[in-house]
């Protein structure tokens, strides 16, 4: 029920829920952390993470998705240190989905370097077209349009990895920044043959 009233963004009946559980769970908590996310309320999600830290409540894959995806929301950099590195201690860095949300919330916090390091030495990273469109959108985000271009041509050229829409949306934001109109009419045509 908590999910359901989440995804008609009525965030205040699926705290009322929550609030109504006697004994709450992961999954309890997993579903409102990821609703408080999903309706853009990351500081209330890390407020309910630490929460469910403080009441020992099973922390799950997802619990530290949905952390992860917060800490990306609130875009403070030295939180995204600490939940970082509260993922590689736990030994969940490793889960694919955990890998793209850790590398999205690095582009969001400023954390460029640390993003580039973690997107070359994930293998899954470079076979993700998630974890392609984060970085493009996370050097776009920050100032670095020439390598959002760079790393779109590479990922076409070498690593034969079909983009999607947001990447190819990007890209064009990208050439459209750097005033690369040709580019940017290569781009286009690349995205009208792909259907």
């Amino acid at each position: 029920m908590i999910t359901a009233y989440m995804a008609f963004g009525m965030v205040d009946s699926a705290v009322e829920m929550f609030e109504k559980i006697p004994e709450k769970n992961a999954i309890s908590y997993n579903a409102l952390m990821a609703g408080f996310c999903r309706n853009g309320y990351g500081l209330k999600a890390l407020k309910l993470f630490i929460e469910m830290l403080q009441r020992c409540a099973e922390l799950t894959d997802f619990s530290l998705t949905s952390a992860v995806d917060a800490c990306g929301l609130v875009s403070e950099k030295k939180l995204s240190e600490q939940i970082h590195g509260f993922c590689v201690k736990f030994g969940c860095a490793s889960n694919p989905c955990i890998q793209t949300a850790l590398l999205d919330m690095c582009t969001r916090c400023e954390r460029m370097t640390d993003a580039e390091e973690m997107f070359e030495q994930w293998p899954c990273n470079l076979n993700s077209s998630k974890a392609t469109t984060s970085m493009l959108g996370g050097y776009f985000r920050n100032g670095l349009p020439e390598k959002a271009l760079s790393l779109f041509h590479r990922t076409l050229r070498e690593e034969k990895l079909v983009l999607d829409e947001v990447s190819l949306t990007l890209a064009l934001a990208v050439c459209g920044t750097l005033g690369f109109g040709e580019r940017g009419d290569q781009i286009h045509g690349y995205a009208l043959k792909g259907g």
